[in-house]
């Protein structure tokens, strides 16, 4: 009878359900992004896994801002799209598998080696003449590369600007005026830039991003320079307190510091976002983030 029938039943669902629980949490193991996914998210992506195409609703979850990828006619992968529609292309098409696991963790390392040759590009075509990047026009600049790489830039060349003022502040009396010069000039040219009503929606983001960060590294520059002849160099407290982007010559990397702690440049595509005002309250949260991971916790 029925009665007899659906207690079986009942017992075969949980055992399905209890191995299908264990699967999924394999998956998650051997892709951990997995675990930002409901159920039922994941079960359409490993469901469909044979079409690469299916992916595409899930990747802001499994991304920071990753909205889309494009595929050519051989079903590879060629570009990723953020969510503020910024297109970056993947220097190696990368062909999808079968196993969905597999082939989005390529994927997420083709983008990352990706940002990685083009910052080995910026620091070849801007960041080697460090005295020369002023007299640069700022638009060509901005709409060569990435918002995020755009932004990586400057503030490597913000860092070289303060660590050689400090250095040779004592030696040189006119490097704090030439180094402030520069940093109200690259303030200048975005400005200006700025009113430029062509812009797109995502360089005017971009753009805006990259003002408010230079707002708050020329307010650094000024109030080095203003306490200049009390500083002891590049090692003083009131520097190394500042996020600091390094690069590595040796490497080929960047190195990301705040106070005594060093981070590599994970290289993971965050997108052309927007960026909160830098305050005194956002640098004591970097030193006590910094430290807090420098010390494992």
């Amino acid at each position: 009878s029925l009665s007899n029938i659906l207690p079986h039943l009942r017992s075969y669902l949980e055992v399905c359900q209890k191995s299908l629980v264990g699967y999924m949490h394999t998956k998650r193991v051997a892709f951990p992004r997995f675990f930002f996914l409901s159920d039922a998210q994941l079960l359409d992506i490993l469901g469909r896994s044979t079409d690469p195409s299916t992916i595409q609703p899930h990747l802001l979850n499994l991304t920071s801002n990753v909205a889309s990828v494009g595929f050519n006619q051989l079903m590879q992968v060629t570009d990723w799209t953020s969510s503020e529609g910024e297109v970056t292309r993947l220097m190696v098409p990368l062909n999808p598998e079968n196993d969905i696991v597999v082939w989005l963790t390529k994927l997420l390392a083709a983008m990352r080696k990706t940002l990685t040759i083009i910052t080995v590009q910026l620091h070849d075509d801007v960041l080697k003449r460090f005295d020369d990047f002023w007299t640069k026009e700022v638009y060509g600049y901005m709409t060569q590369y990435i918002g995020q790489l755009s932004l990586l830039g400057l503030q490597l060349l913000w860092t070289h600007d303060c660590e050689t003022m400090l250095l040779n502040v004592k030696h040189e009396k006119t490097v704090v005026a030439a180094k402030l010069k520069r940093a109200k000039h690259l303030m200048d040219a975005m400005v200006v830039v700025s009113k430029d009503p062509s812009l797109s929606s995502c360089a005017r983001l971009k753009l805006e991003t990259m003002i408010t960060v230079q707002l708050h590294q020329l307010d650094v520059i000024v109030n080095l320079a203003r306490n200049a002849r009390k500083l002891r160099g590049v090692h003083d407290f009131d520097w190394v307190k500042q996020l600091r982007c390094n690069w590595r010559g040796e490497k080929e990397e960047v190195v990301v510091s705040v106070t005594d702690v060093d981070f590599a440049y994970g290289y993971e595509y965050i997108g052309c976002v927007e960026r909160l005002v830098v305050t005194d309250l956002t640098d004591r949260i970097y030193i006590s983030c910094a430290q807090a991971m420098g010390m494992h916790f």
